[in-house]
């Protein structure tokens, strides 16, 4: 199966080894950016050769840590619209409150246009993340809770679900 990782990778290099050494063991083809054998194309941006990499796989890889990556500076914009996040959050009198935050193009990350490639090709994706960054989520959430409702967070949270966590 032809697997690629997409992540930031600053704070994942070690976590992206791991899979990398466990998946290829299994016999799986690995492509991740910082591979002698990525599918490299001259005279195109880095970042459209990865969601370009995403195209030709079976199967994503998310993982997620503390860091928003690099904004996608690629020569395909309109592959990438503006995306429009329903969010859950709270009026200042406590009341549920649904938000709807437009993230524009140029603020996008390279990792959240290698998952919009997914997504628009119908592959499929499985997300990890490091357990202590669910737990700092968790423990946000608990202190940012609105003073006029113990139930809701004051500021809106992306209602997501939840990913698998790998004790790293």
């Amino acid at each position: 199966m032809k697997i690629f990782i997409s992540s930031t990778s600053h704070d994942l290099s070690d976590f992206r080894a791991l899979i990398v050494d466990l998946l290829q063991e299994r016999g799986h083809e690995l492509i991740y950016h910082e591979s002698p054998t990525f599918p490299a194309k001259l005279n195109l941006h880095s970042h459209d050769q990865c969601t370009l990499a995403v195209e030709e796989c079976d199967i994503v890889i998310y993982m997620i840590d503390r860091r928003y990556g690099g904004k996608y500076k690629g020569v395909f914009p309109n592959k990438f619209p503006n995306q429009i996040i329903d969010i859950l959050g709270c009026t200042k009198s406590g009341k549920k409150k649904r938000y709807n935050v437009e993230i524009t193009t140029d603020n996008l990350s390279i990792t959240w246009c290698e998952l919009i490639t997914a997504y628009d090709h119908q592959i499929p994706v499985i997300t990890f993340a490091r357990q202590r960054t669910l737990d700092e989520k968790e423990t946000r959430r608990r202190n940012q809770l609105c003073p006029a409702c113990s139930h809701s967070p004051c500021r809106p949270q992306l209602p997501v679900s939840p990913p698998q966590a790998l004790p790293l």
